[in-house]
């Protein structure tokens, strides 16, 4: 399965170098992300998520450097960003027939794999409703939906169980490890237990620059090992 690669990655912004640097590797697999406010958590995923031209260093996915023409990437690329939502007129799957005509994914393709996403964040019921009627986590889980559509290689995060109960958190959880199977997900959030049973490696983001290498840890399954004693910077 293809890794993006991140290498020497600079973004600045006036005099402020909000990326210093940022070298990191991006596999099959889910990598958490974390680090205080300011660190440049919002500006790295930004431009990980190709919505930020960096001002130097290189993005590649698949051996294709993509820095500059990020349409490559973008065909494989999932999101969730950790502010905005779907349209409030509109129905959930009214949404994600619009997100993937956006992403340009064949429409019927997409019209079979709606109802199995909107139950996967059990939304099912709900297929038909105004998003604008639904709680501030129901729409959340809308948006997890859509970034699922076309079975993206690439899957990208933040804050995305902001606003989830603890049942929907657990659901999202086995849906993002599941996923994380066949694609590389980048998780960025502040809420532990996320990490604790998602995350098969760390990285810490500080003053622009990654200071923690990724440590392999073994996720919280039934099988597994917790994060216990691991200092991790919150979010």
């Amino acid at each position: 399965m293809p890794t993006l690669e991140v290498r020497d990655l600079r973004v600045r912004f006036g005099r402020t170098e909000a990326l210093r640097g940022v070298t990191l590797d991006l596999p099959t697999g889910v990598t958490g992300l974390t680090g205080a406010n300011g660190a440049g958590k919002s500006t790295l995923i930004r431009t990980l998520a190709t919505l930020q031209r960096p001002g130097a260093g290189r993005l590649i996915w698949d051996g294709q450097d993509v820095t500059r023409r990020p349409g490559p990437l973008r065909r494989v690329l999932g999101y969730v960003p950790q502010e905005g939502g779907a349209y409030p007129h509109l129905t959930p799957t009214e949404f994600l027939q619009y997100m993937g005509a956006a992403k340009r994914l064949n429409a019927r393709a997409v019209d079979a794999q709606i109802p199995a996403l909107l139950d996967a964040v059990n939304l099912g019921g709900h297929a038909h409703r105004p998003v604008g009627t639904f709680s501030g986590g129901m729409a959340r889980r809308v948006l997890i939906a859509q970034a699922l559509l076309g079975d993206p290689r690439l899957l990208i995060l933040d804050e995305p169980s902001v606003g989830l109960d603890a049942g929907e958190r657990l659901r999202f959880q086995t849906l993002i490890r599941e996923h994380a199977r066949r694609a590389a997900v980048l998780l960025v959030t502040h809420i532990r237990e996320d990490l604790d049973a998602t995350a098969d490696r760390l990285l810490t983001l500080e003053g622009g620059v990654i200071v923690r290498p990724g440590q392999p840890h073994l996720a919280a399954a039934p099988d597994r090992t917790p994060l216990v004693g691991l200092e991790i910077a919150r979010a």
